[in-house]
Order: C-alpha cells, then sequence, then structure tokens
C-alpha cells in the first residue's frame, strides 16, 4: 500500500527515479520501480564502502545522496546521517534532502 502511494504521488509530481544498477543488491530499484529496505539493509550505505551508493532515509523514505559524497562519506559533516532513518521534524536538513536527491526507495520491517 505505501509502495502504491509514493509511486502515485511520484507520477502526479511529474518526478522520476533515475536506474540503479547494483546486481547483488535485491533491494536495488529498478527502471521506475522503488527499492524495499529494512532497517539492517539501510545500514550498508552508509558511505563506508566507495562500491556501494550513500543512502538516507527521511520519515521511511530512502534517498540517494552520494551526489555530494565527500559530504556524507567518513569524515563529512553529514556522515553522522547516512544509513539511518531520521524524522524531518527533528532533522533541519530533511526538507533540502527530499527537494535535491534523489528517492530511491521505502523502508520496510
Amino acid at each position: 500500500m505505501v509502495i502504491l502511494m509514493v509511486t502515485l504521488a511520484i507520477l502526479i509530481a511529474g518526478l522520476s527515479t533515475p536506474f540503479i544498477d547494483f546486481p547483488t543488491l535485491s533491494a536495488a530499484p529498478v527502471l521506475g520501480k522503488l527499492g524495499t529496505f529494512s532497517e539492517k539493509e539501510l545500514k550498508m550505505y552508509d558511505g563506508y564502502s566507495p562500491k556501494r551508493p550513500v543512502f538516507i532515509a527521511i520519515d521511511g523514505y530512502v534517498y540517494n545522496v552520494g551526489r555530494d559524497r565527500k559530504l556524507y562519506s567518513p569524515g563529512g559533516a553529514n556522515h553522522i546521517f547516512t544509513g539511518k532513518n531520521l524524522k524531518a521534524s527533528v532533522y533541519i536538513g530533511g526538507e533540502i534532502t527530499k527537494d535535491r536527491y534523489p528517492l530511491v526507495g521505502v523502508l520496510v520491517d
């Protein structure tokens, strides 16, 4: 249900999710679809591996912040946020992140 609502919101807003090819990761998004991630899977995208993208989640929606890898990788000012699900009401940069980076998935239990 959540995926359907997110997909509908994306279609209405006219946004598109870019294709990301990570064949070893079953949760990676495919063209036109959002990936699903558990909290444990999200932690794998914390910027420590140069072979993986860098993700953060805000209120259960996963964003690829990899285009600013230096900022989100170890030693970067925002590294403490990577691989985690943040609350938009607490994370000041939440709205900026939602506008600036592509939505790539949703968190599931």
